[in-house]
């Protein structure tokens, strides 16, 4: 697991607001991509994260700047069990 974050907000806003949003499958039955942009209170923000192992494991990608911020998301939709180190997939996948 890796994360990596800054934000500088404006703390006067609490503005968040969806200007587009979409997701779909690829061509793995287990992943999953979405991608949106946002009018928000962030002035300068960045945000990674690339995890595996765990809950909708995947790569994380947020830019902020001037009040507007874009997102990518490509993750894995299924749940880690911890107990037995593999996925757990509810029967979706058998």
């Amino acid at each position: 697991m890796f994360r990596f974050a800054f934000k500088l907000s404006n703390p006067f806003s609490n503005r968040f607001e969806v200007i587009y949003s979409a997701g779909g499958k690829t061509p793995n039955p287990t992943k999953f991509w979405e991608i949106g942009l946002y009018k928000t209170n962030k002035i300068l923000g960045v945000n990674f994260s690339y995890t595996i192992r765990e809950d909708h494991a995947g790569i994380w990608l947020e830019l902020d700047l001037l009040g507007y911020g874009a997102e990518l998301r490509l993750y894995d939709f299924r749940h880690w069990d911890y107990e037995n180190k593999c996925w757990h997939t509810y029967g979706v996948l058998d």
